[in-house]
């Protein structure tokens, strides 16, 4: 897709940010893989608190598989879908994510 951004961290997407110990467990949005994760971190865990130059304790989940570009493609076209709404789009973008998946995430079933 011409223009479409890929890569990078996308909080709720390959990377989460938590209050301190509340999850044990955190899957990817983009691959279903169980994130790793750093707990008590300290840190903005926001744009705006970034900005403003607030921190706090929280636990930083990330995706292992984020340095791959076939999931920086399932990243952006997460971001791609989220973005119109159109349904008809929608469901075009999921048989492309679910293609991605298919060729690369391992089924555990």
């Amino acid at each position: 897709m011409a223009g479409m951004i890929t890569g990078g961290r996308w909080n709720g997407i390959n990377i989460r940010l938590t209050d301190p110990n509340a999850m044990e467990r955190v899957s990817c949005t983009a691959c279903s893989m169980d994130m790793e994760v750093k707990r008590g971190v300290i840190g903005p865990t926001s744009w705006a608190g970034a900005l403003a130059r607030k921190e706090r304790e929280h636990d930083y989940w990330a995706c292992p598989n984020n340095e791959f570009d076939w999931h920086d493609q399932i990243v952006g076209l997460i971001q791609e879908k989220q973005g119109t709404i159109s349904r008809t789009l929608k469901a075009l973008i999921q048989i492309d994510i679910d293609a991605i998946r298919d060729e690369h995430v391992a089924d555990d079933a």
